[in-house]
């Protein structure tokens, strides 16, 4: 990919995503592997340099875009890929007492 006079070594999905970040910010924030970290760094320094409503924007196209590809990609599973913990029921129960602990928090304040 072209980005001036330079030439950058990327990947098609990259630079689809670069498509959709805001103009402000440098391809460089794309043009690596794109984890949960990553986007997670890409939205905050979104929202530093370009502020909320940007930032917003960003995150609805980031949204859509994961749809559309997801979607197209055709890929499924069924409930017998699944694997399920050997610890189900602790996991379960735990996270119902957090629930309640939250909820109890919210009414007490």
């Amino acid at each position: 990919m072209r980005i001036g006079s330079e030439l950058k070594d990327t990947t098609v999905g990259r630079i689809i995503l670069s498509e959709i970040v805001p103009q402000e910010i440098d391809f460089d924030m794309v043009n690596k592997l794109m984890n949960k970290k990553e986007l997670t760094n890409l939205i905050d320094y979104c929202y530093r340099l370009c502020g909320d409503k940007t930032t917003i924007l960003l995150c609805d196209r980031l949204k859509d875009l994961g749809f559309k590809y997801a979607t197209i990609s055709g890929l499924s599973f069924a409930v017998v890929n699944m694997l399920i913990p050997e610890n189900k029921k602790r996991i379960v129960s735990q996270a119902d007492k957090d629930v309640l602990k939250i909820q109890n928090s919210i009414w007490t304040v």
